[in-house]
C-alpha cells in the first residue's frame, strides 16, 4: 500500500496517493502516516490541513520515525501540537445570547462571552439545532467577533437532518488562523434558503485561551437548558417552490402542501452586525 501509494505520488496522482496511503495508515504503517502528513501539510489529493497533518506526524513521531519528529520543530507544527494535546481538556466558556440580528443571508443569534478568548486556533461547539419550520440543512459559517468588534469568517461545517432533531451534536473546528474574540455567530453558506430554527451553542475552548480563574465554569444542565429562551435564527432568502401552507403530506420548503408561493427577493448581505449588550 504504501509502494502503491508512493509510486502515485512520483506520478503526480495525488487522489490515488490520497487513497492508498491512507489505506496504509489503517493498516498502522508508520511510513503511510509520514507521507499522509504530507499530503496534508501540502493539499496534495486533498484539502491543505495543518491540524490533521500535524496528528499524523506526532503519530508517527510516536512510532520512531526521525523525520516526523524534525517536521514538528517547525513553529506552526509546534502550535498544532499544542492544540492536539489540549483538545481532551479543553474547558466551558460561558456566555449570553444577544437578540436576532441580521447576518450574512440570514438572520442569527449571536452568543456574547463572558470571557474573551484569545490566540485560539480551535474550538469545539456543542450545538443544539430545533427546527420550527424550512429544513436548515446545509454548508454553515462560524463567524468571530474580535476584541475590535470586527466580524470574519473562522470557520465552516454542514448540517444535516441527524443535526437538527434538538439533540446535542460536538463540532470540532479548526479555525482559519489564530483567534482572539469575544462573540460567536452562525449564519447559512448558501443561498435558497428559507427556515426557523431555534439553536443553542455551549463553547469549548484550550485551556491556555482563557485565563486560569475563568476555567472552572461549568456548563448548563439539561433542566437549565430548557429554561432559556434564545431568540430564533432564521433566513427567508429565497421561495419559489411551496406556500407556508400545512395540508398534505409532500416535500414543499416546509413540508406543506404544494401550492406554488410567490418569489421573494434575496435577502442583500449584512456582513458586520452589532452585537447587543449581554
Amino acid at each position: 500500500m504504501v509502494r502503491l501509494g508512493t509510486e502515485y505520488c512520483d506520478s503526480k496522482d495525488y487522489a490515488n496517493a490520497f487513497a492508498w496511503l491512507s489505506k496504509a495508515r489503517d493498516a498502522g504503517s508508520t511510513e503511510g502516516l509520514y507521507r499522509l502528513a504530507a499530503l496534508y501539510e501540502n493539499g496534495l489529493g486533498t484539502d491543505a490541513d495543518l491540524y490533521t497533518a500535524t496528528e499524523l506526524y506526532l503519530a508517527a513521531e510516536q512510532a520512531g520515525d526521525s523525520r516526523a519528529a524534525d517536521k514538528l520543530q517547525d513553529p506552526d507544527f509546534k502550535r498544532y501540537a499544542k492544540v492536539v494535546a489540549e483538545k481532551d481538556s479543553f474547558v466551558y466558556v460561558p456566555g449570553t445570547y444577544g437578540e436576532t440580528v441580521p447576518f450574512g443571508r440570514g438572520h442569527s443569534v449571536p452568543i456574547c462571552l463572558d470571557i474573551p478568548v484569545t490566540k485560539c486556533d480551535f474550538v469545539k461547539i456543542i450545538l443544539r439545532v430545533t427546527p420550527i419550520q424550512g429544513y436548515p440543512y446545509a454548508s454553515w459559517y462560524l463567524y468571530r467577533q474580535d476584541l475590535n468588534g470586527d466580524w470574519a469568517h473562522v470557520a465552516g461545517f454542514t448540517f444535516d437532518e441527524k443535526m437538527t432533531d434538538g439533540e446535542p451534536v460536538t463540532l470540532e473546528l479548526k479555525l482559519d488562523q489564530t483567534e482572539s474574540f469575544q462573540a460567536l455567530a452562525l449564519c447559512t453558506a448558501e443561498d435558497f434558503m428559507s427556515y426557523e430554527m431555534n439553536q443553542y451553542l455551549e463553547v469549548y475552548v484550550a485551556p491556555s485561551c482563557v485565563p486560569e480563574s475563568a476555567q472552572r465554569a461549568l456548563p448548563p444542565t439539561e433542566e437549565q437548558i430548557k429554561q432559556l429562551e434564545i431568540p430564533k435564527t432564521w433566513a427567508h432568502v429565497y421561495v419559489s417552490a411551496y406556500n407556508l401552507g400545512s395540508g398534505g403530506s409532500g416535500g414543499g420548503v416546509f413540508g406543506g402542501g404544494g401550492e406554488p408561493a410567490a418569489e421573494m427577493a434575496p435577502m442583500d448581505p449584512i456582513d458586520a452586525p452589532v452585537v447587543p449588550d449581554a
